[in-house]
């Protein structure tokens, strides 16, 4: 009896262990059975993709002439179908992607007709054209930082792609605008030389003008705030409306808005003096010296040579009474901007302290000629303004305010403007 259980014991183990060893074999059948009747399902599947592929780009679609005549009869979807089509097989088909720009304009979806119009190569004999209007469409979304791409592509007086002028003047007022806005003004008279240098003389006196009332006018803060909250909740990441949106803030006395948004001006760009400048002046503003000390250890060395950050490292060595070093740095800062009124006046009232007496004398001077000069230059450029608005001026009077404005253009150290306004005295 208990050599039957063995017995039967033994039957047992030996199919579990024929089992255990026979089952991955087993497995690999099933698998490979599987795969061969997949492989014989995908064979005539890939026939079927390749043929498909094969009929896609074969198949007759609608010339550009037809969806042109589509898109005036309002029959937008086929025509759009049609283009899509003539652009998956030709990417860069200047002519459907303007017509496409176009379909989607005529639906109000700016945002494609933008991005449809950008795509449109260089050498499109209408790229003048296409830029102009995918500025305007990006201006018309507050996408201010795309449409000045688009902007600066029109104005960019690249003889080698030369664009319509009359887009190209329409760009720089546009440009001109959003510099003001964002009070970008080295950007603003970089432009106005380029476009002036460019331009037939009779339309200089034109930019002239601008050149003066970049220095003479500046937007509300208030509107500014509205304006650029509205550019920087469409395009967070719009990093000159955000400096400039916390510069507004600033002045609109709204101090915790403008130190959130220049410090996060300061994260993204380390190496741009014009978010440090911000910071420094809300920090000096606020007369936080400990945050004032501690934002200059923080400065990269890379923008620590601005005059603008010299200044507010120059004003801490004046608190800490280092007179001889805020010395220093103003005697750098002048050298840079030698007829800043503000930075003479610092020097001169820096070197009264330290004893250096005939340097006081000078750098004063010097600082109230300037002074007084742009405390002139608003009357003296609103007369010429009302002279050249006459019909026929009297040329003495033309020709004494022009020269009065140059003179003032001279005292303040701007030679170039001196010379171009010259040139506008009547002829004999």
């Amino acid at each position: 009896m208990a050599s039957d259980v063995k017995q039967a014991e033994s039957s047992v183990s030996t199919k579990v262990i024929e089992t255990v060893v026979q089952a991955p074999h087993r497995r690999l059948g099933y698998v490979k059975r599987a795969l061969r009747i997949v492989g014989w399902a995908i064979v005539p599947a890939l026939f079927a993709l390749n043929g498909w592929w094969f009929w896609r780009d074969v198949r007759p679609v609608a010339d550009l002439k037809t969806a042109s005549r589509w898109i005036k009869q309002g029959n937008f979807v086929d025509a759009e179908w049609a283009l899509l089509e003539q652009l998956r097989r030709s990417p860069h088909n200047s002519e459907a992607l303007e017509l496409l720009a176009r379909i989607y304009a005529q639906r109000n979806d700016n945002l494609n007709c933008a991005l449809t119009l950008h795509k449109i190569p260089t050498w499109y004999p209408e790229k003048g054209k296409m830029l102009f209007l995918e500025g305007q469409a990006f201006k018309s979304l507050d996408h201010r930082a795309d449409a000045e791409i688009a902007w600066k592509a029109l104005t960019a007086m690249d003889p080698l792609h030369p664009m319509p002028e009359e887009f190209i003047n329409k760009s720089v007022l546009d440009l001109m605008e959003n510099y003001a806005l964002e009070e970008r003004w080295d950007d603003a008279r970089a432009l106005l030389w380029k476009a002036y240098d460019q331009a037939e003389p009779s339309v200089r006196p034109l930019y002239l003008i601008m050149r003066m009332r970049i220095e003479l006018e500046r937007v509300q803060p208030a509107r500014a705030v509205q304006t650029l909250k509205r550019f920087v909740e469409t395009v967070p990441e719009d990093w000159e409306a955000k400096r400039a949106l916390a510069h507004a803030e600033m002045s609109s006395g709204h101090v915790p808005e403008a130190t959130l948004l220049i410090n996060q001006c300061v994260i993204e760009r380390p190496d741009d003096p014009r978010g440090w400048r911000e910071l420094l002046t809300i920090l000096h503003d606020q007369g936080d010296d400990e945050g004032l000390t501690e934002a200059h250890k923080r400065i990269p060395a890379a923008t620590a040579n601005d005059p603008e950050i010299m200044k507010s490292r120059a004003s801490v060595l004046e608190r800490q009474g280092d007179w001889a070093g805020a010395v220093t740095l103003y005697r750098r800062m002048i050298e840079a901007q030698p007829f800043n009124a503000e930075y003479l006046y610092r020097m001169a009232t820096a070197e009264e302290r330290t004893g250096l007496r005939d340097e006081v004398r000078e750098h004063r001077n010097r600082s109230r000629t300037i002074r007084a000069a742009r405390a002139d230059l608003g009357q003296a450029f609103q007369s010429y303004l009302d002279l050249s608005r006459d019909p026929k001026p009297d040329p003495n009077a033309l020709t004494n305010a022009v020269k009065k404005v140059a003179t003032l253009c001279e005292a303040l150290g701007w030679t170039r403007e001196a010379k171009a306004w010259v040139l506008l005295a009547p002829s004999d």
